[in-house]
C-alpha cells in the first residue's frame, strides 16, 4: 500500500512538471513573483518596500491562494474530466490515499513556488530578517487553502470559478461589509498565524490545521462515494 501511494506521489509530481504543464509552471511562477517585482519597482522609484510589508499586503491575500487554487484545485479534478482517474482506482490503493498522494506532490510545487518568490523578494530588498517566519506562514496557509480548494474541486466541476469566488466576494468583498464573516475567512487566520501575537499564533496554527484535515477528510469521503464510468469494468 505504502509503495502504491509513493509511486503515485512520483507519478503526479513528473505530470505537475511536465512538458504539457510547463505554460502552466510558467503563468504560476510569474504569480509568486509579483511581490518581487514590486520591491524591485519601488526601490526604482526611491519608496523601498518592507519586507513583512510586501508578505502581508501581496503574498498572503493575493499570491498563495492564488498559488494554491491553479494546483489543488486541479490535482483531481483534471484526472475526472480525462477519464483517468478510472486508472488509479484499479490500484491496489485506498481512494483517500489517491487524495493523500495527489495531495502531496501538488503541496510540494505549491511550497516550492511560495519560497522560491520569498528568496528573490528577500534578495531584491536585501531584507531577509523575516525569512524563517515567511516560511512557516507559506507552509501552513498553503497547507489549509491547498487542501480546501482540493475539497472544493471534488464537490463542483467548476473548481476554480468557485475557488476565485470564495476569494474575490468571499475574503475580499463580504469579510469588509460583514465583519462577522472573517470568522469563517481562511485569510483571518492565516493573517493572525503570519503577524499576531503568540497567542494568536498559537489559536491560528490549530484551526489551519483543523481546515487542511477537514478538507482532507471531506475529499476522501467524496471521493469513496463517486461512481465513474468504466470504473468496474
Amino acid at each position: 500500500m505504502m509503495t502504491a501511494t509513493l509511486n503515485l506521489f512520483k507519478l503526479s509530481l513528473r505530470q505537475l512538471l511536465g512538458r504539457q504543464r510547463l505554460l502552466l509552471l510558467v503563468v504560476l511562477t510569474l504569480i509568486a513573483l509579483i511581490p518581487s517585482l514590486l520591491a524591485a519597482i519601488s526601490l526604482w522609484v526611491g519608496r523601498p518596500l518592507q519586507s513583512a510589508q510586501l508578505f502581508a499586503d501581496f503574498d498572503l491575500p493575493v499570491v498563495l491562494p492564488l498559488i494554491a487554487l491553479i494546483v489543488s484545485g486541479s490535482l483531481l479534478r483534471e484526472e475526472i474530466h480525462n477519464r483517468t482517474i478510472v486508472y488509479l482506482l484499479t490500484k491496489p490503493i485506498a481512494r483517500s490515499l489517491i487524495v493523500l498522494g495527489k495531495f502531496a506532490a501538488g503541496l510540494l510545487l505549491i511550497w516550492a513556488l511560495g519560497w522560491l518568490g520569498l528568496l528573490i523578494q528577500a534578495a531584491v530588498l536585501a531584507d531577509g530578517s523575516e525569512l524563517a517566519s515567511q516560511f512557516a506562514s507559506v507552509a501552513l496557509i498553503t497547507l489549509a487553502y491547498g487542501a480546501f480548494y482540493l475539497a472544493l474541486s471534488l464537490f463542483f466541476k467548476r473548481a476554480l470559478l468557485w475557488g476565485l469566488a470564495y476569494l474575490i466576494l468571499w475574503e475580499g468583498l463580504l469579510t469588509n461589509i460583514l465583519p462577522g464573516v472573517k470568522q469563517l475567512s481562511i485569510h483571518r487566520y492565516a493573517a493572525q498565524f503570519s503577524s499576531g501575537s503568540l497567542g494568536q499564533k498559537n489559536a491560528a496554527l490549530g484551526v489551519l490545521l483543523a481546515i487542511a484535515a477537514v478538507s482532507l477528510a471531506l475529499a476522501a469521503w467524496h471521493l469513496s462515494r463517486m461512481e465513474f464510468p468504466g470504473e468496474t469494468e
